[in-house]
């Protein structure tokens, strides 16, 4: 399974002060499931 998101960092007041982007690979294995890859993007 891949997935690609974009998160966000907040403030307490709830304003962004950081977003990137995460690409995110998941597999299973004699039916574990697990994350195989991960990489992160900042902007």
């Amino acid at each position: 399974m891949h997935l690609a998101i974009t998160n966000e960092r907040r403030h307490a007041n709830g304003t962004v002060y950081k977003r990137f982007d995460t690409f995110w690979i998941a597999t299973c294995v004699d039916g574990h499931w697990g994350i195989q890859f991960r990489s992160s993007y900042l902007r």
